[in-house]
């Protein structure tokens, strides 16, 4: 009885099912390297950024994210200026400005929806005081950005003006 439900429960999450409530090894491993999910266009700006995992940790988004010093400016420089769809305009901007992949990008768009949505009162009115937005940043978002990217969020910065 507990082997059929394991093979179903391995089948379905095998097929894409989001099944069984649990974040099992073997069922995220098989969410995080398949293909699909990686290769459909819309992953990032889908809102299942959680279905994606370390995709911006290799050698080429790399170089746009953590290997450049400006990566966090870039990143709130996108946040900034987002229009109305700010997932997919950050996911947009940050891929242009940074020069990463989709799949990167759309990790940065679903950080900033999550930002705007969880923390846009004290990070949209940031200045010089960022401490209360990047203490909501990594209350809030931080965890998820870090799953989806494989690499650390960027810390808050002054808003631009």
């Amino acid at each position: 009885m507990a082997r059929s439900k394991c093979i179903a429960i391995l089948f379905a999450s095998a097929i894409g099912a989001w099944g069984c409530g649990g974040d099992g090894d073997g069922s995220g491993g098989s969410a995080g390297s398949g293909g699909s999910a990686g290769s459909g266009g819309s992953a990032g700006s889908g809102g299942s950024g959680g279905s994606v995992q370390n995709a911006c940790n290799n050698d080429s988004d790399h170089q746009g994210t953590i290997s450049n010093p400006e990566y966090p400016n870039e990143f709130w420089g996108c946040y900034d200026a987002a229009d109305m769809d700010i997932e997919q305009s950050v996911n947009t901007c940050v891929a242009e400005a940074l020069g990463v992949s989709g799949n990167c990008g759309g990790c940065f768009g679903t950080f900033a929806g999550c930002i705007d949505s969880g923390c846009g009162d004290v990070c949209n009115e940031r200045g010089t005081n960022t401490l209360p937005c990047q203490d909501c940043v990594f209350d809030e978002c931080n965890m998820d950005f870090n799953v989806c990217s494989g690499i650390a969020a960027p810390a808050a910065v002054p808003q631009l003006m």
